[in-house]
């Protein structure tokens, strides 16, 4: 795919089970909510269900970046080089603790939601590795060691930038209006609207 990227569209298992804890939630002892003359109060008991599932995880991506260092050239027998790959996962999901608006007409139902966000972007260290490490002669082993921790800092950056992709930023929202659909259809709602707000960037 672009830039490298893979994205991982598993926990399908998972996502399955949220639908199944959403609708018995709903269902249990609440019926006759959702007949035609309960607008108001389906209104109400969707939004509870939906901020019950808090974080609703929809897409993980695995970003991958690299950058290539050499300084002191200038000095003989004082050349700094490496090369540096790093790896990490970005996990991307609704806040359902946010604001949430839901309009109904029978059998139509509008939802506006805040827009996915990155919740987390891990990297493990032992994703990190140096290779072709040559340190100068006159650059001590502390300045070495500095040098390397600033490059893995500009290739977290780097991280950050990519887990900002538009493309997996897509992805996230339509896996997103995949799973909310599968919710609401299973409730017996026939035109369902999704609307997403403003990204929260890392």
């Amino acid at each position: 795919m672009k830039n490298g990227l893979k994205f991982a569209f598993g926990a399908f298992l998972g996502l399955i089970i949220l639908i199944g804890v959403f609708i018995l939630g709903i269902s249990t002892g609440k019926l006759t909510d959702f007949l035609p003359s309960h607008n108001s109060t389906k209104t109400q008991v969707i939004i509870d269900q939906l901020k019950a599932l808090k974080r609703l995880e929809v897409l993980q991506a695995n970003l991958f970046a690299y950058k290539t260092f050499e300084s002191g050239a200038l000095l003989p027998l004082n050349n700094n080089e490496f090369v540096v790959f790093e790896s990490g996962k970005a996990i991307y999901g609704l806040d359902l603790a946010k604001d949430i608006s839901i309009k109904i007409t029978n059998r139509d139902i509008e939802l506006n939601l805040p827009d996915v966000e990155i919740f987390d972007l891990i990297v493990n260290p032992d994703s990190v590795d140096f290779i072709g490490i040559k340190k100068g002669l006159f650059t001590s082993q502390e300045d070495f060691e500095n040098l390397k921790k600033d490059v893995k800092i500009e290739l977290f950056r780097e991280l950050k930038l990519k887990a900002n992709n538009r493309e997996i930023i897509s992805q996230a929202r339509k896996n997103s209006d995949l799973l909310l659909h599968s919710m609401l259809k299973a409730l017996g709602f026939e035109n369902i609207r999704v609307n997403f707000g403003k990204l929260s960037e890392l």
